[in-house]
């Protein structure tokens, strides 16, 4: 892969994890304004009424389209891995966003993941 290939990819990678951890910042700002209710219809239509709903759906669509440009340029083994970098994202975006906390468990959680990726990462590829 030439390095403006790898370039693109990286760019591609970045993209899809940013609009991945959008998408569930937005269906956890949709939920605080639909509220829990119980599913029936009038809390769906009050659901398919709010708009931070359709972004986040919006936001799932884009990130279908990177992840789909990602796995036509990369092996499945090394691709997946890589999404599990929203594990790290979407609970600091709750910490920042959403004034969330995360116990000494799931931050040592993150920690592996980052390492899991990394060295995933160091591996050749196929």
């Amino acid at each position: 892969m030439t390095t403006a290939n790898q370039s693109s990819l990286r760019g591609i990678i970045a993209a899809f994890i940013v609009v991945d951890t959008a998408t569930q910042i937005a269906f956890k700002w949709a939920s605080e304004r639909i509220g829990a209710g119980t599913l029936d219809i009038a809390w769906v239509v009050s659901a398919l009424e709010t708009p931070a709903l359709w972004l986040a759906v919006f936001f799932y669509g884009l990130t279908f389209v990177f992840w789909m440009l990602i796995l036509a340029r990369m092996d499945l083994g090394r691709a997946f891995p890589l999404s599990a970098l929203t594990y790290v994202t979407v609970p600091a975006a709750g910490m920042l966003l959403f004034g969330e906390h995360l116990s000494w468990p799931q931050a040592a959680g993150i920690a592996l993941i980052i390492s899991g990726v990394v060295l995933i990462g160091r591996g050749k590829p196929s």
